[in-house]
C-alpha cells in the first residue's frame, strides 16, 4: 500500500522541532506494517495447519490484515492533509491531484504488474494452482489488472447479467494482495472529485459523474459486504481536516481515545474471531493509530530519534510500497520451488530476506522515480492561462 510522503525533517540546525516527530510515525508505522505483511503471508504460506485453518474454525490473527489498516488510515490521513493544504490554491485541480495519485500508485503497480504477470508465465505456463492461490493469466485478468477494474462490483453484476465471466475477475496470477490498491485507487477518485471538485463547486457534469459512480462504488460495494477498509480511511481523513482543532486538546484527552479504541479492538477481535474486516475492529483501531499521532507530537524536540535510527526507518518506509507490490510473488514463487526441498522456517526467513533485497532494487530502479513521472504526465494538463481561460 501506499500514501503520500510526508514532509522531511528539516536540516540540522534549522527551527522545526514538531516536524521530526510527526514524519516518524509515519515512517516507523508504514515500514511495520509492510514488514508485518510479508511476514504474515510468510506465515499463512509455510505454515497453512497453523495459520490458514478450514473455514467454520475461526482464524489466528492475521497481522497482515491489521497491517493493511494501518496503510488505509495512515494514506487517509496524508492525503486528506495534502488536499487541505493545497486545496488553498487554486491552480490545484483535480487533474493535478489525480497525476500525483497516479504517479505515485499506478506508475510503480503497472511496472510490478508487467514482471509479475511475465514471472507468473515463466513459473506456472498459463494458469496455474497453489493451495494459496489460482493463478488466473487469463486476457480479461490482465486487462482488468491494468485498467484497475478488478473486483468492481457493476463489472461482478454486468457479469452476472450477461452471463460473461470474464467481466468478473480477481486479481491478476499471484497479485493477490493487489485488490486493497484497487479500493484505494478508487477512494483517492472518489475523494478527489468530491473535494476539489464538487467541493469547489465547479460543475461535474454527465461525464464526471459518471466517473465519480463508478468510483465510489467500489468502495461502497465492500462496506456493504462487511470489508470496512474505506472506513479506516475515512476516519483518517477526519482526523486530517479536524487536525487544527484535535491540536488543542490536551494531551489526556488523546490518551484516553488511544486506550480506549485499543480496548474495543481487543474486544472487537474477540467477539468476531479475530475479523479484521469488520468495523468492530476497524474503527477503534483507527481512531487509536490517530489519537496516538496526536500524543506523538508532543514528544519534546529534544527527545526526537535522530541519527542512523532516522536513516533506517526512513530507508525501510522508503520502499514499503515496492515491498507490497512484489512480496507474495517473490514468496509464491519460493514456495513452488522449495517447499519439498526446505523446512518451513527456511521458506519463512528466506521469503523475508529475498522480498526485502528484491523490493528496494525495484525502488530504486522503478519507484523512485515517480516524481519525474509526474512532471512527464503533467505536461498534458492545461497550462494555467488555458485553465483560467476556460474558467472565464
Amino acid at each position: 500500500m501506499v500514501a503520500a510522503t510526508p514532509e522531511r525533517p528539516a536540516p540540522a540546525g534549522a527551527r522545526a522541532p514538531r516536524t521530526t516527530q510527526r514524519v516518524f510515525y509515519f515512517d516507523l508505522t508504514r515500514g511495520i506494517a509492510a514488514q508485518l505483511v510479508v511476514v504474515g503471508h510468510l506465515l499463512n504460506i509455510s505454515y497453512p495447519h497453523i495459520f490458514m485453518p478450514p473455514k467454520g474454525q475461526g482464524h489466528p490473527f492475521y497481522i497482515q490484515s491489521f497491517a493493511v489498516v494501518v496503510f488505509f488510515v495512515l494514506s487517509g490521513y496524508l492525503i486528506a492533509g495534502t488536499v487541505k493544504r493545497k486545496g488553498q490554491d487554486p491552480r490545484y485541480t483535480f487533474g493535478r491531484y489525480l497525476v500525483d495519485r497516479a504517479a505515485r500508485v499506478l506508475f510503480p503497480m503497472f511496472v510490478a504488474l508487467a514482471l509479475i504477470i511475465g514471472a507468473d508465465r515463466l513459473v506456472f505456463g498459463g494458469s496455474g494452482a497453489t493451495p494459496f492461490r489460482v493463478v488466473d493469466l487469463s486476457p480479461s485478468a490482465i486487462v482488468q489488472a491494468f485498467l484497475m477494474t478488478f473486483n468492481h462490483p457493476a463489472l461482478a453484476t454486468a457479469a452476472q447479467a450477461t452471463g460473461i465471466k470474464q467481466l468478473a475477475v480477481h486479481a491478476v496470477g499471484t497479485g493477490a494482495p493487489l485488490w486493497t490498491v484497487v479500493i484505494e485507487w478508487w477512494i483517492y477518485v472518489t475523494f478527489g472529485i468530491l473535494a476539489l471538485v464538487v467541493a469547489r463547486r465547479r460543475r461535474l457534469g454527465v461525464i464526471g459523474g459518471l466517473v465519480l459512480l463508478f468510483a465510489a462504488m467500489m468502495p461502497l460495494a465492500y462496506l456493504g459486504r462487511n470489508i470496512a477498509l474505506p472506513l479506516a480511511w475515512l476516519i483518517g481523513m477526519g482526523y486530517a481536516f479536524a487536525a487544527d482543532r484535535l491540536d488543542a486538546l490536551p494531551a489526556r484527552v488523546h490518551g484516553w481515545l488511544v486506550g480506549l479504541g485499543v480496548a474495543t479492538f481487543v474486544y472487537g477481535c474477540l467477539t468476531s474471531h479475530n475479523n479484521l474486516d469488520s468495523a468492530a475492529t476497524i474503527v477503534p483501531a483507527s481512531v487509536a493509530f490517530c489519537s496516538l499521532y496526536f500524543l506523538v507530537k508532543r514528544i519534546p524536540a529534544s527527545l526526537d530519534p535522530q541519527g542512523l535510527t532516522t536513516r533506517l526507518v526512513q530507508f525501510v518506509s522508503d520502499y514499503s510500497y515496492s515491498l507490497y507490490l512484489i512480496h507474495f510473488s517473490v514468496i509464491t514463487y519460493l514456495w513452488v520451488w522449495l517447499h519439498d526441498d526446505v523446512p518451513a522456517w527456511a521458506l519463512v526467513l528466506g521469503g523475508f530476506t529475498l522480498s526485502n533485497l528484491l523490493a528496494m532494487a525495484f525502488y530504486a530502479l522503478v519507484e523512485r522515480n515517480h516524481r519525474r513521472v509526474a512532471k512527464l504526465m503533467s505536461r498534458a494538463l492545461p497550462s494555467r492561462r488555458e485553465e483560467r481561460h476556460a474558467a472565464g
